[in-house]
């Protein structure tokens, strides 16, 4: 279960800064308050995201990749798509507007 942010009330607070560093040291958001109305929320931003882990290419890999090269020559006619595009963009969806 997720723990629920620290409530602040402002009102207390004797700077903005101090309250800044308060939340950088935990790492944890902050509901900011006034006169018993949450108002506002201030969360911490990494400094350095996660990165997805990648795995390293293989040579089979790399073959599979350029063997699907083209692998749709001669099922799509491109021209034809090329047609049917245009044709779709200048077809509106919209229902007309009543005024």
């Amino acid at each position: 279960m997720v723990a629920k942010p620290a409530s602040i009330d402002i009102e207390e607070v004797g700077s903005l800064r101090d309250l800044v560093d308060e939340m950088r040291r935990d790492g944890e958001p902050r509901f900011l308050r006034v006169d018993d109305q949450n108002v506002a929320v201030l969360i911490p931003l990494h400094a350095h995201g996660r990165r997805l882990r990648t795995r390293t290419v293989t040579a089979e890999d790399m073959e599979a990749f350029l063997s699907s090269a083209g692998g749709w020559k001669d099922i799509v006619d491109v021209e034809q798509f090329k047609r049917d595009n245009a044709a779709s963009r200048r077809m509106s969806t919209r229902p007309p507007i009543d005024v």
